[in-house]
């Protein structure tokens, strides 16, 4: 009930508030690993990063084998720069639960970043054979077929976002119809 509480807070953007919260959860129950990742993503959302490792490399002690904390540990060190040391994170996360789509998706995204669609297109379709009900993969693979030019795939992906009932498949479809110089269909 607490942490259903801080969960609350955060999905309102109510990090500091949601702190207290967590504080209270962990001291009631520090047997959910749920409790440190979201520490993680709260201090990560308000800019404290060290705080934000602090409590996920807490969380890793406790629980090695929850992919959720190898997942948020590699979003901190994505937003902070440091990009190697996110894929480090996904890959250690993937050898403990190589059924993780959130960590494929990271991956996904890391790579895409770095300007290597190749790479991202497979560990994105890594991730869609994992959970084909994630409009986020598909949105996502569309972003990097568009940045490639490959634009019959971004559409067809951008289409199945639109399919899964995901809003942000109408962005991304009119962006990539916007890149092809099509203005009428963007």
């Amino acid at each position: 009930k607490v942490l259903g509480k801080a969960d609350l807070l955060i999905k309102m953007g109510r990090y500091n508030e949601a702190l207290e919260w967590l504080n209270k959860a962990v001291q009631i129950n520090t047997d959910d690993s749920e409790i440190y990742i979201c520490f993680g993503y709260v201090y990560k959302n308000m800019g404290n990063y060290d705080q934000a490792l602090k409590w996920l490399d807490k969380g890793l002690e406790i629980y090695p084998y929850e992919s959720g904390l190898y997942a948020e540990l590699a979003a901190v060190y994505n937003t902070i720069g440091q990009v190697e040391e996110s894929l480090k994170w996904l890959k250690q996360g993937l050898e403990i639960n190589p059924n993780d789509s959130e960590l494929y998706f990271g991956l996904g995204q890391d790579y895409w970043g770095m300007g290597k669609d190749a790479a991202a297109e497979k560990w994105l379709k890594k991730g869609m054979k994992i959970n084909s009900s994630d409009s986020e993969i598909y949105r996502t693979l569309s972003r990097v077929y568009r940045s490639a030019g490959k634009y019959a795939a971004a559409v067809k992906y951008a289409k199945k976002v639109i399919e899964m009932k995901n809003e942000g498949g109408y962005d991304e479809l009119g962006r990539v119809y916007a890149q092809m110089g099509k203005e009428e269909e963007a």
